[in-house]
């Protein structure tokens, strides 16, 4: 086959060398030709912008966002017809068949991606022309699909699954609609089986794509009314082969491809195409299987009519164990008997399309809201969830009133509507209190609570509230201005997530009592996608917090420092996990105690700090009653009652109320060594959220504690191993090798600020014959006891050292030869007082040599040891006993 060239600009279109890419006036001109064609192809009109790009200019400065729009821009004239619309958006153009366009969009969305490691990604809209218009139009609506994709910050999988979405819409208009309804059984399923977040979204994914490869298979199969050969069967059974070749060359779609090839599989090995059983399917593929048959089984086909749902479940269960996974299929056949399929009937019947195809509409919009990969993203979702309500029902204005757990109230987080003093509702409070005023059953028709003007007097209740300014009228089903309508919406565990606030409707009428069940139906549906957000925005948090901690702990074990060590578990607790306040405590063995190490949100040395209690007192509270993932969180007044006053302990500020709120609790943490032995305790405060910490987040403070204790015993390990590198051994003085070392930097640090320095050295007299006559263990002992003299002879900041033999050295800091002759003087007194109460040792005297540096001198650190070695045995051989060098 040979290679199609790059797009060259041409005449007229305008070339904007900088960036290799064609004007914008060009464009119109190339989709009115496009949308003339008679050609059996189609042209895929895809416009990007790059998200974020203000902000990148904001860091990397203009000529950086220069080369970023080069880089797209060539790159996609690389791969395309190219054009620049303006700033950092550009438009690409691709001619061919539905199955070659989705072939060629590899390239262009690498093109639409700049960088790596932290890369720039590019939002898009595509329309293909001129099956969804042309010219102006046909930009106008790439445009807005391209406004719709920023606004949902979708990844970038989901991204180029919608423009394969369209591909295949194009193809076959069939597909489009059966795999909405297949990735929302899909999606259902993957959450009753347990699957995790990531696992949802490549089931959701697969669900989606999987007849992607259908776009290699002509219409006349395809839509045949009669019966396959063979020769068309093999065919059919080739598009889960192509669909993975297909999207291995996308790469943010690489992860599904293989499970993709794998939908067809049958769980007793009977499947196509690799015959692959059990397990050995992965689950993802075991889901869409089913949910995929299921449907089909439904739906009408060009060869047969549809099934009802209990012939299509008795399928099911038929082929339980050879076809489907009975896992996968009591899942699927329990989403099938539940409520929300009856109910998909009744929004059906307010749409234009059939029932199922109005709920896998719903299913979809929402499942596009609750999309979320970051904390951040989730007000957004939840606008895109009011925005599905409003116009999926015909409201004027839905207000969200979110469940606050620290607080045990309501906060309006969100509102959508046309009239803009709506916006002044954001932020408004309302405790329980006022809904259980207006939550009375007197209220509750078809599953909402309707309160109408003149039915409530809103005067006594306290909170924010907007009066649309409606005109009066005397129809009693008209709108009025101060109607209210409310709809409590819950968690699947039964916990109240909150309420929708909806009004306005375009109808102008009061809804009927069937109007309102298709609400209440709605808002169920509603409930599960702000469920999905909240739940994938804590997800995304608690992944975000296991990183920072990570990061902080694979740094522990590389800190040298005990001090520091601490330091890093404090302020990565604290950071990590939202404590205000963490304080680490170190269990002293000799006392008992618990003293302050390191913290973060006090200073060291705040008497809030001291304990009243030791280890011993405070492991009463270390008790399975409050242990959760082996830390102990433990209400106050319990806390209180075990242990001794604690007048004068910091109490919590970040409380909050209600029964999931943060109220004076003490969360300990203990640091439990290999042994058993506890190593200390690690508090934690004030959580900035003010609500008790979740499990995961428990789980993620344990681990850390787990890692700081192994960091802890590596760092005394080293400092052991250090302390005996330094130190003599026998008298636990410090060595030649440290002697040496500190020599060197007293004596520069000395000549550099002008300040003193002393060294004395000295030794034991006779020591040989001392040694010879009575044992080494009698030499042993006079060399101890006269090191223990030399450590109480010298100041704070002075140091003794064995150098080796019966030599040893003081080395004295700021300190003048008549200073030194005291401090020598001294030892030489203790020394005689501890020789004459030994008998072994009566008669062993010292002898001791000064050499000193002063202001200006020039002396190193070997010279200056040459002279005091030299004055030493000059006492020795005079028998003076002490030498002071000239």
């Amino acid at each position: 086959m040979r290679r199609a060239a790059p797009w060259r600009a041409v005449p007229g279109d305008g070339v904007e060398p900088r960036f290799g890419c064609a004007a914008r006036a060009g464009l119109h001109a190339r989709l009115e030709a496009a949308a003339r064609s008679r050609a059996a192809q189609h042209t895929l009109l895809l416009v990007a912008d790059i998200d974020g790009f203000r902000a990148y200019n904001a860091r990397h400065g203009y000529a950086a966002g220069d080369v970023a729009l080069d880089c797209v821009g060539r790159a996609l004239a690389g791969c395309s017809q190219a054009y620049h619309l303006g700033s950092d958006t550009f438009a690409g153009l691709l001619n061919g068949t539905p199955l070659r366009l989705a072939q060629r969009l590899a390239p262009v969305v690498s093109a639409l991606t700049v960088g790596a490691g932290d890369p720039l990604l590019c939002s898009f809209g595509a329309v293909l022309v001129p099956l969804e218009g042309s010219g102006g139009e046909a930009l106008a609506l790439a445009e807005e699909r391209l406004d719709d994709q920023r606004r949902r910050g979708l990844a970038i999988a989901d991204r180029v699954t919608e423009v394969l979405l369209a591909l295949m819409h194009a193809h076959d208009p069939e597909l489009r609609l059966h795999v909405d309804e297949v990735s929302r059984l899909a999606d259902a399923v993957a959450q009753r089986l347990g699957l995790g977040l990531s696992e949802q979204a490549h089931v959701r994914r697969t669900a989606v794509l999987h007849d992607v490869g259908k776009l290699a298979i002509g219409p006349e199969i395809l839509g045949k009314p009669g019966p396959l050969d063979d020769a068309e069967w093999a065919e059919i059974r080739r598009h889960t082969i192509v669909g993975d070749e297909l999207l291995r060359t996308i790469e943010s779609l690489r992860p599904v491809a293989s499970l993709i090839r794998a939908t067809h599989e049958r769980f007793d090995g009977a499947g196509y195409p690799e015959q692959r059983q059990g397990d050995d399917i992965p689950l993802a593929a075991r889901i869409v299987a089913a949910c995929d048959a299921y449907h089909a089984m439904i739906s009408t086909r060009p060869y047969a009519p549809p099934r009802t749902r209990e012939d299509a479940c008795a399928e099911l269960e038929a082929n339980s164990g050879t076809q489907f996974d009975p896992t996968v299929v009591g899942a699927l056949l329990a989403e099938i008997a539940d409520e929300r399929i009856e109910v998909g009937e009744a929004i059906g019947a307010t749409t234009d399309a059939g029932s199922v195809h109005g709920l896998a509409r719903l299913h979809a919009l929402l499942d596009s809201a609750s999309l979320v990969e970051d904390p951040d993203e989730l007000p957004g979702a939840l606008d895109a969830v009011a925005r599905v309500v409003g116009e999926t029902l015909g409201y004027g204005a839905v207000v969200i009133n979110l469940y606050r757990h620290e607080w045990d109230d309501f906060v309006v987080s969100t509102v959508h509507g046309d009239d803009p003093v709506l916006t002044g509702l954001l932020g408004s409070t309302y405790d329980w209190a006022m809904w259980e005023q207006v939550l009375q059953p007197r209220f509750l028709r078809g599953g909402a609570y309707t309160v109408y003007a003149g039915d409530f007097d809103w005067g006594e209740q306290s909170g924010n509230r907007v009066v649309p300014d409606l005109a009066r009228t005397s129809d009693p089903d008209a709108w009025q201005g101060e109607d209210e309508i409310f709809v409590p919406f819950r968690h699947t565990d039964g916990h109240i997530l909150g309420i929708f606030n909806v009004g306005l409707p375009r109808s102008g009428r009061r809804p009927s009592n069937e109007e309102l069940h298709v609400l209440t139906t709605v808002v169920r549906h509603a409930a599960r996608a702000v469920q999905r957000a909240q739940y994938a925005s804590a997800a995304a948090a608690h992944r975000r917090t296991l990183e920072r901690l990570m990061s902080v702990s694979s740094r522990l074990t590389q800190t040298a420092s005990g001090n520091s060590v601490l330091e890093a578990i404090s302020v990565g607790i604290s950071e990590a996990l939202g404590f205000n306040r963490v304080v680490v405590y170190l269990h002293e063995r000799e006392t008992g105690g618990l003293t302050a190490a390191a913290a973060a949100g006090f200073e060291l040395g705040d008497p809030r700090l001291d304990l009243p209690f030791g280890l011993r007192e405070l492991e009463v509270l270390f008790d399975h009653r409050y242990e959760v993932e082996g830390c102990y969180l433990v209400p106050l007044e319990e806390a209180e009652a075990q242990l001794p006053s604690v007048h004068g302990m910091y109490q919590s500020a970040y409380n909050g109320r209600g029964r999931w709120a943060w109220q004076r609790h003490w969360l300990a943490v203990p640091l439990t060594d290999w042994s058993g032995a506890c190593l200390g305790v690690v508090f934690a405060d004030d959580p900035r959220d003010r609500l008790l910490p979740s499990k995961e987040r428990l789980q993620a403070l344990r681990l850390f504690a787990n890692q700081a204790t192994v960091a802890l015993e590596s760092v005394s390990q080293f400092e052991s191993q250090r302390y005996l590198a330094e130190h003599d051994g026998l008298t636990s003085l410090r060595n030649r090798y440290s002697f040496m070392r500190e020599l060197g930097e007293s004596v520069q640090a000395s000549r550099m600020s002008g300040t003193r320095l002393a060294l004395v050295y000295c030794d034991l007299d006779s020591f040989k014959q001392l040694n010879d006559a009575g044992g080494h263990l009698v030499g042993d002992r006079a060399l101890q006891r006269f090191a223990a003299v030399l450590k109480g002879s010298v100041r704070g900041g002075d140091a003794a050292f064995r150098i080796g033999g019966d030599e040893f050295a003081l080395l004295l800091h700021d300190c003048s030869l008549d200073e030194a002759r005291e401090i020598v003087e001294r030892t030489m007194s203790a020394w005689a007082a501890v020789t004459d109460r030994d008998l072994q040792l009566r008669g062993l005297s010292a002898s001791f040599g000064i050499a000193a540096l002063g202001a200006g001198s020039r002396l190193g650190a070997e010279a200056l040891l040459h002279r005091a070695d030299e004055a030493m045995y000059e006492a020795k051989r005079s028998r003076s006993r002490l030498t002071v060098a000239a």
